[in-house]
């Protein structure tokens, strides 16, 4: 299946999104996405980037893994839908409510900024505290 398809299924179920080239563009937020993939000896990666302004494009990396390509792509797929989709949902296109991300106000650099949290997502085996770095990595950006 197309990557495009793919993005576009799971976005539509909370953002109308319109197919236009090799974009995917959501109307109603002003935005436009797309998925590209990149095929591998055993999986794939996936790329999905997202236009938040016009030249400023986010842009997140998944691993595929899978018997054949089809495989593959949808366990990249489950992976952003997992990890990032509703972070992107609730902090880009201000879907709301999601119990699926945590909302913060931190102090990065002497500002208050508005955080959205999701899921890690983790390959292999989950430690037993999976996110022991999680302290550090506050610690840093609020300096």
């Amino acid at each position: 299946m197309n990557q495009n398809n793919w993005l576009s299924g799971l976005m539509n179920a909370h953002a109308r999104g319109e197919q236009h080239d090799e974009w995917i563009v959501f109307p109603d937020h002003g935005k436009r996405g797309y998925a590209r993939l990149f095929p591998r000896k055993h999986g794939c990666q996936l790329d999905i980037g997202l236009e938040i302004y016009p030249g400023w494009l986010a842009l997140e990396s998944f691993a595929g893994i899978g018997a054949d390509i089809d495989a593959a792509l949808k366990d990249a797929f489950d992976a952003f839908a997992y990890g990032v989709l509703h972070v992107m949902l609730s902090a880009l296109f201000r879907a709301m409510p999601d119990e699926q991300v945590t909302r913060e106000q931190w102090n990065i650099a002497g500002t208050t900024r508005q955080m959205t949290l999701g899921n890690v997502v983790f390959r292999g085996n989950t430690p037993a505290d999976p996110v022991p770095w999680f302290p550090q990595f506050e610690t840093a950006l609020s300096r």
